[in-house]
């Protein structure tokens, strides 16, 4: 369970690294829905399960910012 939350930390922490860059980024959750072919095809030893695939790259478009809600906001 433990590694399970440090790998989600992690791939967090590099997806935002990488938006800071300049580049983009995305997670494929499917992996978690076949994960033995999967596993074979990367050549994962045994005991090692892949979690989600991470994909970076350079966006093609640029993400707008939001408008942020003033602060005391507690909408929804």
């Amino acid at each position: 369970m433990i590694a399970t939350i440090d790998t989600a930390l992690i791939a967090q922490n590099v997806i935002t690294a990488a938006e800071s860059l300049g580049y983009g980024g995305c997670y494929i959750g499917g992996v978690r829905n076949n994960p033995d072919p999967i596993s074979r095809i990367v050549g994962l030893p045994d005991k090692v399960s892949p979690l989600f695939e991470l994909c970076l790259g350079i966006p093609t478009e640029k993400n707008r910012s939001k408008a942020k809600p003033p602060v005391g906001c507690y909408c929804s």
